[in-house]
C-alpha cells in the first residue's frame, strides 16, 4: 500500500515539475504572437471621420498622425467657466463616443467638454487598439492638451475612466504645468461603483468642479 502511495506521489510531483518546466520554456522562449494589430489607411480613417458630422477637432501629432477630438458644446458659458475646458480620457478598447452622455451633462453644466480618441481607437489614425509605446501614448495626450489650450482655454481639467485613470496620471506627470492645478485640481474617475441614477453622479461632479475651480 505504501509503495502504491509513494508511486502516486512521485507521479504527481513529476507532472507538477513538467508543467513548471514547460511554463518556464514558454515564458523565456516565446514563439511570438500570431496576432498582428490591424491598421486602417489614412484614407480609410479620413473617410470614417468625414462621416461624423458632430462638433469635433482633428489634432495633428508631431509624427503626423491624426487624432480625433470630440467636442460637446455648452448652451451657454458662464463668465467664470469660460476659460476652463474638460478633457475626457476613455477606457481600454473604448472611444470618446462611449462617453456621450457624460459629455452632454458636463457641457450642460457650463463646461466646454472634449473627448480624445487614443491613437488606434475610434476615429483616430493608427493600428487598432495598439500603440508604439507608452511615450508616444503620453505624447499624444500632451499634444491634445496643448491643442485645447491653443483654442483659448486657460485651464484643462482631465477626467479619466478605467485605462483613462492611468492616462490621467501619466499625462499629469509629463506636463504638470499644463494641467489645471497640477496637484489637486484634476479629477480621476473609475468605474468601481455604478450608481442607480448615473446622471445624478455627473451632476455631483459638476457641482464639485464649481466648488473647486
Amino acid at each position: 500500500m505504501n509503495k502504491i502511495l509513494k508511486k502516486m506521489a512521485y507521479t504527481l510531483l513529476a507532472i507538477v515539475a513538467s508543467v513548471f518546466i514547460i511554463g518556464l520554456i514558454l515564458a523565456f522562449f516565446p514563439t511570438g504572437s500570431k496576432l498582428t494589430p490591424e491598421s486602417i489607411s489614412p484614407e480609410e480613417a479620413a473617410t470614417l471621420r468625414d462621416s461624423y458630422d458632430g462638433p469635433h477637432h482633428l489634432v495633428t501629432t508631431s509624427d503626423w498622425q491624426t487624432l480625433f477630438l470630440r467636442r460637446w458644446d455648452t448652451d451657454s458659458i458662464e463668465t467664470a467657466k469660460a476659460g476652463t475646458a474638460i478633457l475626457i480620457l476613455h477606457g481600454v478598447t473604448a472611444h470618446s463616443g462611449a462617453y456621450n452622455r457624460a459629455g452632454e451633462l458636463l457641457s450642460a453644466g457650463g463646461y466646454p467638454t472634449f473627448g480624445l480618441d487614443y491613437r488606434g481607437h475610434g476615429l483616430s489614425d493608427g493600428n487598432r487598439a495598439d500603440y508604439p509605446d507608452r511615450a508616444r501614448w503620453v505624447g499624444d495626450m500632451a499634444e491634445s492638451v496643448a491643442y485645447i489650450k491653443k483654442l483659448g482655454y486657460e485651464k484643462v481639467i482631465i477626467l479619466g475612466h478605467s485605462l483613462g485613470v492611468a492616462a490621467t496620471i501619466y499625462v499629469t506627470q509629463a506636463i504638470p504645468d499644463e494641467i489645471a492645478g497640477n496637484k489637486k485640481e484634476f479629477l480621476v474617475l473609475e468605474n468601481t461603483y455604478h450608481a442607480k441614477f448615473p446622471d445624478k453622479s455627473w451632476t455631483i461632479i459638476v457641482n464639485w468642479l464649481d466648488d473647486n475651480f
